[in-house]
């Protein structure tokens, strides 16, 4: 009768570095996939929130102007049923730091805490950087009156300068914007390095489809 032989050391040293080489072939694959379905699921919520925001829109078409919500949050219960939908998943603040990660640098100080997506559209602030110069608008008896929405031209909001950029155009574009390449909500939360040729911020144009584009979508887009 046979005796039955065990695994000697060396053997056992073998099938552990397989494993190990197996498992780093496929961990990276794995995790991409994970990241693959977290985007995607950012996506899908850009996507709800713009189907929210062509309601409002419609909602208003009426007052024979043009009108957005204050604040994203201000679609919610009426357009939005759900705020969880304002969370980009890889966001683990849960919207406290607004649509800007530390990638995105403090360039957008009025967004609203509760969400994780940059409002470009935002009429609840006034917008704070240097809009009339990048406008083209230098030399304008009334800067403010050319972008003036909501019928107080002393304070520009950030929504009625980016009307008038949709528009009108600025340094980077001569002439009137694509509404299909223009955003309107942004998320900054899949990268932790933005830069203007990283295309990896999730847009909503304004004509709520999604894109692609590095942190200066004017210069870059997929």
């Amino acid at each position: 009768m046979k005796t039955r032989r065990g695994f000697t050391l060396m053997e056992l040293l073998i099938v552990i570095v397989i494993i190990i080489t197996l498992a780093g072939l496929l961990l990276p694959a794995l995790w991409r996939a994970r990241i693959a379905g977290i985007d995607t699921d950012c996506k899908n919520n850009m996507k709800q929130i713009g189907t929210a925001l062509m309601m409002y829109r419609d909602a208003f078409l009426a007052t024979n102007r043009e009108w957005h919500p204050r604040w994203l949050k201000d679609l919610y219960p009426d357009y939005l049923p759900d705020k969880e939908v304002l969370i980009c998943p890889r966001d683990d603040t849960r919207g406290a730091d607004g649509g800007r990660p530390d990638g995105a640098g403090d360039q957008y100080p009025e967004l609203d805490e509760g969400s994780s997506y940059m409002y470009e559209f935002n009429m609840a602030a006034k917008c704070s950087w240097g809009w009339v110069s990048y406008l083209g608008l230098d030399g304008h008896p009334s800067p403010g009156s050319a972008v003036d929405i909501d019928g107080d031209p002393s304070q520009s909001m950030w929504g009625e300068v980016k009307v008038y950029q949709l528009k009108h155009g600025d340094g980077y574009h001569s002439g009137p914007y694509s509404p299909t390449r223009f955003p309107i909500v942004r998320c900054f939360w899949h990268t932790d390095d933005v830069n203007t040729s990283d295309l990896r911020v999730h847009n909503l144009s304004y004509m709520c489809n999604f894109f692609r584009s590095g942190s200066l979508w004017e210069e870059t887009s997929e």
